[in-house]
């Protein structure tokens, strides 16, 4: 078709190992389905240009959209991890953040001597600060008494001084049941759903309920007031709170003149520290180390060229442009796919284990996802699919530079219908003008059938569009 070309192949009883063909003299054609999708195609400009990338369309070649490899200012919000973000600089684009992986994190715990939980349904109400970029993962409590408990925790930005009685603003990270461990030992939460950034210099607060009377304990202190400092160390600065004896609903304080202290451990993570540039530099973007500051690496927005090969698909890269850093690939989600059938009237199918060896030819940048394939009889069968670059020729007995992607068992359904097979393993991405070649090989002997062609040699076009040729 106008996309990739199939051509006449050579019959094999061996796979991949001792020279084993039929010893026919003419091409015999593969008889199939091919499932491929194509790069995005554009007729200008304006089909191309993605939100976080600035991409042309090549309308003087193969009118494919390429990428500047220039991300633009206006990623944040787009509801994608751009290459030049993380949770602290784009909370809202929900980056990955995990203490050990993303970074290290650490904690900040909160004791005191003298406890006080009430017997009702209660919680506290707290406020941290940031003294750096950092992310909240998790929150551990003190109770008031052992046994099966149950916490719910919440948090919002800026001070919770107002909105003790209203659920407005309040996101909810935590809705589980413990086994509380009483006032000895801090009693472990699961994480929260979802990070909690909070940029430096600013105030957050939560709410720390329990609905069963053994739940979070507070410390009434005798001498400081709501707001006062409790707990802190270089990252974050804890506040003594108010205690509430409602969730987030009626006014329910325990009316105490001075401030509670929230007893607990708080674990999060920071922004990647340095005290020089050498500490910042990633394979893929250009860092700086603000010493001046906050002693943070800071993103300079300008992707380098050597992404490739890193392991990460990044912002500039797709199946087609680095294929090693194996970029999501699916049909009707990364693209639209189409398929190419080559079937004839006439077929011949060994009656022993057999295959065939295939070349096709991109006439676009495309991705093969599945192969479907006519079989010689119906019943339970299996297909082995290998793909190779290149040529397939002098490589019929040696496993050296293919890749299995298809073993599986099936149904076969004979030769008046197409025979369904597993998506490939991993899609093979093609350059447009570059040949490839497939081996599809069967040992139960109603495996998979092919024309003997009268004609044709091995090499011939058998079947093509637009897009892919079949020899």
């Amino acid at each position: 078709n106008s996309d990739i070309e199939l051509y006449a192949g050579e019959a094999y009883c061996a796979e991949l190992s001792t020279s084993c063909s039929f010893g026919l003299t003419t091409g015999q054609i593969w008889l199939g389905e091919v499932t491929y999708g194509l790069d995005r195609t554009c007729s200008g400009d304006s089909d191309c240009n993605q939100v976080c990338s600035s991409e042309v369309c090549d309308i003087n070649g193969t009118k494919l959209c390429q990428e500047s490899g220039m991300a633009q200012s206006n990623c944040c919000g787009n509801g994608i991890c751009d290459f030049n973000e993380n949770i602290f600089t784009c909370p809202a684009d929900e980056c990955a953040f995990e203490c050990g992986v993303t970074t290290s994190c650490s904690t900040l715990t909160s004791t005191r001597q003298s406890r006080v939980s009430a017997s009702v349904p209660s919680g506290l109400f707290f406020n941290v600060k940031a003294l750096k970029d950092l992310a909240i993962t998790k929150l551990k409590v003190q109770s008031g008494g052992a046994g099966s408990c149950v916490f719910r925790i919440y948090h919002r930005s800026g001070d919770f001084d107002g909105f003790q009685s209203s659920s407005q603003g309040w996101t909810l990270v935590v809705n589980s049941t413990a086994t509380c461990q009483g006032s000895d030992s801090l009693t472990d939460l699961p994480d929260f759903s979802s990070v909690v950034a909070i940029d430096s210099g600013s105030n957050h607060s939560f709410h720390v309920y329990s609905p069963t009377g053994n739940g979070q304990a507070w410390e009434n202190s005798a001498t400081s007031v709501v707001g006062d400092l409790s707990s802190d160390n270089s990252d974050i600065e804890l506040y003594a709170g108010e205690a509430y004896c409602a969730e987030l609903s009626t006014s329910c304080s325990f009316g105490l003149t001075t401030g509670q202290i929230w007893l607990g451990e708080v674990t999060y993570g920071l922004d990647r520290t340095c005290s020089g540039d050498s500490d910042c530099n990633q394979v893929c973007s250009s860092e700086v180390c603000d010493i001046n500051g906050t002693k943070l690496c800071q993103e300079s927005g300008m992707a380098q060229s050597n992404c490739c090969g890193n392991g990460i698909c990044d912002f500039n890269e797709n199946i087609f442009t680095c294929p090693a850093d194996e970029c999501a690939f699916e049909c009707g989600v990364t693209t639209s796919c189409s398929t190419l059938t080559s079937t004839r009237q006439s077929r011949v199918s060994a009656s022993v284990p057999s295959g065939l060896f295939f070349n096709v030819k991109a006439l676009k940048d495309l991705a093969i996802t599945k192969l479907k394939v006519q079989s010689g009889g119906a019943g339970s069968c299996v297909f082995r699919i290998y793909h190779r670059s290149g040529d397939f020729d002098g490589f019929q007995s040696s496993s050296q530079g293919w890749t299995l992607v298809v073993n599986s068992t099936a149904t076969c359904q004979g030769s008046d219908s197409l025979t369904d097979l597993p998506d490939f393993s991993s899609v093979v991405a093609i350059d447009s003008g570059s040949n490839h070649s497939f081996h599809v090989y069967s040992p139960t002997g109603n495996g998979q059938a092919w024309e003997n062609s009268a004609t044709s040699v091995v090499g011939d076009l058998s079947s093509d569009n637009s897009d892919i040729e079949l020899y």
